[in-house]
């Protein structure tokens, strides 16, 4: 799970938001996200994402209220799963598979696959109408074996 670091900054700049980060030496890492609660409260108001080093806004697509950015990606090597923002970044679950995951998801003639982040077996069931083809799709919708759905690109 994402940790949430909350900082209080009469600033909207990525680069004041970098700079205070750095003065009081959060220890933060990858998928971290930054609340500046001077400027929060709304959905994503003031929420901002750690990555390779750097502060980064959250995207305003395909929700303008504010999703993962499509560089940050689940993948093999960032050990991320899919829950890894859930309750974090408020009012949607749109998560981004590496081309490995994507490659990786097969589906029965159940529309179903299973795949492994982070040690743990995780099954999809592919909510669209035609058959699935994650790789030559936009957008796939799943629900996880609990029925939660997650919206991946």
């Amino acid at each position: 799970m994402a940790e949430v670091f909350e900082i209080d900054l009469d600033s909207y700049e990525v680069s004041d938001i970098q700079k205070y980060i750095s003065d009081v030496k959060i220890r933060i890492k990858d998928g971290d996200i930054i609340e500046n609660l001077m400027h929060s409260g709304y959905r994503n108001n003031g929420k901002y994402i750690w990555w390779k080093g750097k502060v980064c806004e959250l995207s305003d697509d395909p929700d303008d209220y504010g999703t993962l950015p499509r560089y940050v990606q689940i993948s093999d090597e960032n050990g991320f799963t899919p829950y890894h923002w859930i309750d974090v970044i408020d009012h949607n679950s749109y998560i981004w598979f590496s081309k490995e995951i994507l490659e990786r998801l097969v589906f029965d003639e159940k529309n179903e696959a299973q795949t492994k982040f982070a040690g743990e077996i995780y099954t999809f069931k592919w909510v669209g109408d035609s058959k699935p083809n994650v790789m030559d799709r936009k957008c796939c919708f799943f629900t996880d074996a609990k029925n939660n759905i997650i919206y991946a690109y």
